[in-house]
């Protein structure tokens, strides 16, 4: 029976099983040991991509039938959990190749040629850490992203130097500019907007790094105190330990006693 790959799974290694997939990649053949070898494939269709791999004498015999970007019918293969060590496909399930396996090549063009991509809206609601296969389409897109980005991290900021900063521009703000509406330097004027607007920006840059520097420091000063307290958890946990042992050694002398004034 013909099977997607998101619908392999341990459960059809007692049945006659198939799968119809293009070659996204495919390795050179590996030495390992002292006559060890492997190869591996990454295999995908419409639905999402599996890692396939060959060992030993199935190398020889099925290295050369498969070629990257072909469409193949593969037929049997023991499915397994993948070790996430070495497979770091999006699939919890990998092939290995063995002797009941056979391949056809076809000639089906509804295969893609390419895992399938994410866009933009849909990395935006994804988790932390998921893989993904995306790419980039327009200038507006990848503009969208990185205001993203930058809201996640106002969201991460400590309230307080939020706060801080808010304040501290509202002041900055408030301030009394230089008295003058224009600034001839060489050929060039520059008009009070664009003067106070650069120094805003170069005062907003070193209050940001002053502050970086200040919360640096906490953060070195906690570290310090969590150090300490770990030692002092240690001599404790020794201490707490010693004092059961005293107990133990007494209550152990007292049924000796008992026993001796009988």
């Amino acid at each position: 029976m013909e099977y997607e790959i998101a619908d392999l799974n341990n459960f059809l290694n007692n049945n006659d099983w198939s799968t119809k997939a293009r070659v996204l990649k495919k390795s050179n053949v590996l030495n390992y040991g002292s006559n060890g070898k492997r190869f591996t494939t990454v295999l995908i269709d419409k639905t999402t991509e599996i890692n396939a791999t060959a060992f030993g004498a199935d190398v020889d015999r099925l290295f050369s039938q498969l070629q990257e970007d072909n469409v193949y019918n593969i037929k049997n293969g023991l499915i397994k959990l993948a070790n996430k060590t070495f497979n770091k496909s999006k699939n919890d399930y990998e092939i290995i190749f063995n002797q009941t396996t056979t391949i056809e090549k076809s000639e089906d063009t509804d295969i893609p040629s390419h895992p399938r991509l994410k866009t933009i809206e849909d990395v935006l609601s994804m988790a932390k850490n998921t893989l993904i296969d995306t790419i980039g389409q327009t200038k507006l897109e990848l503009a969208l992203l990185l205001l993203y980005g930058i809201y996640k991290l106002l969201l991460l900021m400590p309230t307080k130097v939020i706060l801080y900063l808010q304040n501290w521009y509202k002041a900055f703000d408030q301030k009394e500019l230089l008295n003058l509406s224009q600034v001839s330097i060489g050929s060039q004027e520059l008009n009070m907007f664009e003067i106070s607007q650069s120094n805003r920006n170069k005062t907003i840059n070193e209050h940001i790094l002053q502050q970086n520097k200040i919360d640096d420091d906490l953060i070195s000063k906690r570290l310090l105190e969590l150090n300490d307290e770990e030692e002092k958890i240690k001599t404790e946990r020794i201490d707490l330990n010693f004092k059961r042992q005293r107990l133990s050694i007494e209550r152990e002398l007292s049924r000796i006693k008992s026993r001796l004034k009988k």
